[in-house]
């Protein structure tokens, strides 16, 4: 996992500044800024308004006593595309974008909760290996 971080870390700035460059040769010096400033405000803004409806949301369905498990999904999820949309750059601003989509937060979610499944599974599957079948009671 400390692997892929720093391959993240190293090679993210050098897409985008790739990204900008080329931005920057079709539209120009201008048009690239105005780009890089427009997402950031946008994102931002609407980032910020979509937070304020899951706050709401999550606030009703804890005095209701439901978990609200998907809505905390959805809230982190809006963060972090405000996040992205925030830092300059063509793929954070895609992502960021992408993100602020619903269908496409369900799809994270989805893929995240089978994600998590499927880990549940192998390390249930390692434990029941690793005890060789053997019971122990307490």
């Amino acid at each position: 996992m400390f692997f892929y971080l720093i391959v993240i870390v190293i090679t993210l700035p050098i897409v985008e500044l790739t990204g900008l460059w080329w931005l920057n040769a079709r539209i120009g010096i201008l048009g690239t800024l105005v780009w890089i400033l427009g997402t950031a405000f946008f994102g931002a803004s609407l980032a910020r308004r979509q937070w304020d409806r899951y706050w709401t949301r999550l606030n009703r369905q804890l005095d209701g006593g439901e978990q609200p498990t998907d809505t905390v999904l959805h809230g982190l999820l809006t963060l972090l595309a405000g996040l992205f949309l925030i830092l300059p750059g063509l793929l954070t601003d895609t992502m960021g974008l992408l993100l602020l989509l619903p269908f496409v937060r369900n799809a994270v979610i989805r893929y995240g909760n089978l994600r998590f499944q499927t880990y549940r599974l192998r390390r249930r599957r390692g434990s029941d290996e690793s005890d060789n079948g053997n019971v122990i009671d307490v």
